[in-house]
């Protein structure tokens, strides 16, 4: 985090109509990052009070600190190849984590998770984990979903024709 910087760039994008959110911190954890996340969040709700601040987690053991520091807690469960009821499990403590008070997006898994460390191992979700991933996500009350396409080869979105229609398919059927 780099407070100047980050300053320089609300007021340089604050007023363009393409800005959804401002997105402080990539999967926070621990003491020095969480007073990043707060600097962050003062300086754009300073400068830009029009643009909620969106925040990415991925350790529902931290949901609850980290979740005072943003307008939007986002969570990017990945549980293939194991059990897609991560899912639920995480909105659940998510929904704990913001009492209600502040929108909870999930991010679904799209990609090989195995493959950051080892593009040999593991695989991407099927079609069906993906839809389901989504509306376990809904279900549990996100109110949004983001996608992260990670692409780092053969295990990208991109390289898998039958997710990539799935999630096509998935999104025509939410009504936000």
């Amino acid at each position: 985090y780099q407070p100047e910087a980050f300053r320089a760039l609300v007021e340089a994008v604050k007023d363009h109509p393409a800005l959804l959110t401002w997105y402080t911190v990539d999967e926070p954890d621990g003491p020095q990052q969480l007073d990043w996340c707060r600097q962050a969040y003062r300086t754009a709700a300073e400068l830009d009070p029009h643009h909620p601040v969106y925040l990415v987690m991925c350790n529902p053991g931290t949901f609850d600190v980290f979740g005072t520091t943003t307008d939007v807690l986002a969570v990017d469960p990945y549980p293939i190849p194991n059990s897609v009821v991560m899912v639920s499990n995480w909105m659940k403590r998510a929904q704990e984590a913001v009492e209600g008070i502040k929108p909870i997006w999930v991010i679904p898994q799209l990609h090989n998770w195995e493959a950051y460390k080892d593009k040999t191992k593991g695989r991407g979700p099927t079609p069906e984990e993906e839809r389901n991933m989504v509306y376990q996500g809904l279900i549990w009350g996100a109110k949004g979903v983001i996608y992260y396409p990670w692409d780092d080869g053969p295990t990208g979105l991109i390289h898998d024709e039958k997710l990539m229609a799935a999630v096509g398919a998935i999104n025509s059927t939410l009504l936000f």
